[in-house]
């Protein structure tokens, strides 16, 4: 199938001040769902239109053309073109049913009239005839002996997987239970020479050609490869079980076309965590009016905060983040001497933290008339802020430090002293933007930033620029400048790493894949745009690869 074209605009919009933040896509909620992909209305009726252009059953029968049999007599015919194929999601009372509906341009249908005796072979116009039933949302497992005819990406999906740890789920409308006799009144047109007679004939007609768009898989809406027991290697969420529902749009005042907003919305868990219960039967917006107007967002593709911040992201960045020295006492000499420390963040509703607390740690040397004693404080913290409405996650790192000098002349505690201390403040603020997904693999780029000193002052400490506070004679600071200033010099480059940029794009961007879900026709998702809700659910728009 093609790639759809941009989705015509249906009616004029409320914009600016009139749209609500309450329907946009920052205030959508997963209701405890682990990943979730709508697709709108609009999108699923453009793949319809793609199938009945290029579609045929495996014995090559156009859906397009059409010439039915009534039954295997061959003794009476409905010949003609079908206009348009469709579905309509939103139904009264129901999550879990759509209408589908069947046009005809053109065409005659041979019928018997039982109305006289004896019943009197017949033909009517079905130009303009115009069908909709319900059909249920249905899934089922793909059985293992048909994987080898499945589109190429999603053999390509498999291909890594041992046999045994997967399945293949697909999301389809179930035309064989669909009940063909009860039409949908709000979509059905019968021309008007149509009789009753003619009327109640159709739907035997109408269930073979079902069968021809079942024969092309025109009835299936999606695939998910299934891992409920083993660790994927492709993909970093895979999901252990389906299901669907589907979605009204919702504006901040109705507009014609809101119905091609509505959405079909599967449903996945991962690690093997049941689906929540009660959920709501509105979720949100997760298909809004510019979605395929002017870009290639076809739907989207939403993952928990649970699932990528706090357990994918949150722990990808602590290696590097939480990286710290822990100073350690020292009674040869002055250098520094410490550990190197690590942390984990703690998730919060906006992000994570972590912090080390305060640490301690001293380094001493006696001289032969004298001692010298250097106390380090350090404390050290981070914090990881996702912001609503942009792709974006900034970073905060602290490093509060205190040199504190104090030089003895004679016996420590008993002799007359000097001391000098200087407090340090080195603040690190890294702007991470994702940039989408390319083949699943996330995509990101970081931005550091570090106080830099004023090119117009000069400074008589080392990284002046970054000095809080200061005590005591600094004219002692001189006799011990070399070792103390590599102490200093030690401690702020650890925090003001160049290549910290580098390695931060790095461990998100290699231990990623969300590519959990494979559309029918023949592409894995392509994900573009990505943008955090209100609580911190990742959200990407969707599109095919060409």
């Amino acid at each position: 199938m093609g790639e759809p074209l941009p989705r015509p605009v249906t009616g004029v919009r409320p914009t600016g001040a009139e749209t609500m933040s309450d329907y946009d896509k920052r205030a959508t909620t997963l209701q405890g769902v682990s990943t979730l992909l709508a697709l709108p209305q609009w999108y699923l009726n453009e793949r319809l239109s793609d199938l009945l252009e290029g579609g045929v059953t495996p014995d090559g029968k156009s859906l397009k053309d059409v010439r039915l049999p009534i039954d295997d007599a061959g003794d009476a015919w409905l010949t003609g073109t079908i206009a348009e194929l469709g579905v309509v999601v939103t139904v009264p009372g129901s999550v879990g049913k759509v209408v589908f509906t069947v046009e005809f341009l053109e065409g005659t249908m041979d019928f018997y009239d039982i109305t006289v005796a004896p019943p009197k072979p017949s033909k009517c116009d079905v130009a303009g005839l115009k069908i909709g039933f319900l059909v249920d949302l249905a899934k089922a497992g793909v059985p293992a002996e048909r994987y080898d005819r499945l589109s190429g990406d999603l053999r390509e999906r498999i291909a890594p997987l041992p046999r045994d740890a997967f399945t293949i789920e697909q999301l389809f409308l179930d035309f064989e239970n669909a009940d063909l006799v009860q039409y949908d009144k709000a979509s059905t047109t019968f021309p008007k020479k149509m009789t009753a007679a003619a009327i109640g004939v159709f739907p035997t007609y109408l269930a073979t050609y079902l069968e021809r768009v079942r024969a092309a898989d025109g009835h299936v809406l999606g695939y998910t490869v299934v891992m409920p027991e083993w660790t994927d290697p492709v993909a970093t969420f895979p999901p252990s079980s389906l299901d669907f529902t589907t979605n009204r749009y919702r504006g901040a005042k109705p507009a014609p076309g809101d119905a091609d907003l509505d959405s079909v919305q599967y449903l996945m868990m991962t690690g093997n965590a049941p689906l929540p219960d009660n959920l709501k039967p509105w979720w949100g917006n997760f298909v809004t009016p510019d979605d395929g107007i002017g870009n290639t967002r076809y739907g989207t593709i939403a993952m928990a905060k649970e699932a990528f911040v706090d357990g994918y992201l949150l722990p990808s960045l602590a290696g590097v983040l939480c990286a710290h020295f822990v100073p350690q006492d020292n009674d040869e000499n002055l250098d520094l001497m410490s550990s190197a420390g690590s942390g984990t963040f703690t998730p919060t509703a906006t992000g994570g933290t972590w912090s080390s607390g305060q640490l301690s740690g001293y380094s001493h040397k006696t001289n032969s008339v004298s001692n010298d004693h250097v106390v380090l404080t350090s404390s050290w913290d981070a914090a990881i802020e996702f912001t609503p409405g942009a792709p974006t996650v900034v970073i905060r790192r602290n490093l509060d430090f205190t040199v504190d000098y104090t030089h003895w002349y004679g016996i420590e505690d008993h002799a007359a002293k000097v001391n000098f201390w200087v407090r340090y403040h080195v603040p690190q603020t890294l702007t991470m933007t994702l940039d989408g997904a390319d083949d699943g693999a996330l995509q990101v780029t970081v931005v550091v930033d570090t106080p830099q000193p004023d090119p117009l002052e000069l400074y008589d400490m080392p990284y002046g620029w970054l000095i809080a506070d200061s005590g005591g004679s600094q004219s002692i600071w001189a006799g011990v400048q070399e070792t103390l200033e590599k102490t200093v010099d030690t401690i702020v480059t650890s925090l003001v790493d160049r290549q910290l940029g580098d390695q931060v794009e790095d461990d998100v961007q290699r231990r990623v894949n969300l590519a959990p879900f494979v559309y029918p026709g023949g592409s894995q998702l392509f994900l573009v745009d990505p943008v955090f809700n209100n609580a911190g659910d990742l959200l990407f728009g969707v599109s095919h690869k060409l």
